[in-house]
């Protein structure tokens, strides 16, 4: 009995099945794993979702298999060589992604926008068309598409536009001081009945007093998503042959 117990050849065969014991029952541990992130992880969106949990069981099959190699071969200085080189391995392989998944819980996983909504970050308009795993996709009422990456999304002010009705849009534009704001305001008014029809609400006008001019901006609830670009474009028209000197700052 002491002669197998000290036979080197029997030890290793000792050590390669407790290896494989301790292998399988991280896989089936990881599969438990994965079915528990599954539900405390139900208010994230599921592309999301499964990456994270991907990545998480990547980690663990390589930290295992590590384990493994130390049962194996159990030399102190090899396990830890090779702990630290996975160490630095994942930092530099994951750190991009890490921060990226943050920012996507953080704001797509909570709820405050989805696919289809109407959003407004750091002076970009559009609607939401697409998300990738490294930050979203807008569409402007013009038809124009910008690329949001999430470490911008997750440091900068995100306004949801989008009502139960319809998306609130907003125009503003200057008017020099020789204008009379309040024959301005109810020309701007008298425009916005033209189009009242397609709101869903009554548009709403506020006027800041800049240096050497006036700057209105109109905000209005539009119900038909395909008509944003055509009642942008109808109020810019008619507020410019009202006011030739008018200058759009933004639509």
């Amino acid at each position: 009995m002491m002669s197998l117990i000290n036979n080197p050849i029997v030890m290793m065969l000792v050590r390669i099945i407790i290896a494989s014991v301790f292998i399988i029952a991280i896989y089936f541990l990881t599969k438990y794993l994965s079915r528990l992130l599954d539900r405390a992880m139900s208010s994230i969106d599921r592309k999301v979702r499964r990456e994270i949990e991907d990545v998480i069981r990547y980690i663990i099959y390589v930290i295992a298999a590590l384990i493994a190699i130390g049962i194996i071969s159990p030399e102190v200085s090899i396990l830890t060589t090779l702990l630290l080189l996975l160490g630095l391995a994942l930092i530099v392989a994951f750190s991009d992604s890490l921060r990226s998944w943050g920012s996507q819980y953080s704001i797509r996983g909570l709820g405050f926008v989805k696919l289809g909504d109407w959003i407004e970050v750091e002076g970009y308009y559009g609607r939401m068309v697409e998300e990738t795993g490294s930050g979203i996709i807008l569409e402007t009422p013009k038809r124009e598409r910008i690329f949001i990456p999430n470490n911008k999304l997750v440091s900068s002010i995100i306004v949801n536009r989008t009502t139960q009705i319809g998306s609130i849009h907003t125009i503003t534009f200057s008017l020099p001081k020789t204008k009379n704001p309040i024959e301005a305001m109810e020309k701007i008014r008298e425009i916005l009945g033209s189009i009242r029809p397609e709101l869903a609400s009554d548009p709403e006008v506020n006027m800041k007093v800049g240096r050497g001019e006036y700057e209105f901006e109109i905000s209005m609830e539009i119900m038909n998503a395909n008509k944003i670009s055509m009642i942008q474009e109808e109020i810019i028209k008619k507020t410019l042959e009202a006011f030739p000197e008018a200058k759009v700052i933004r639509s």
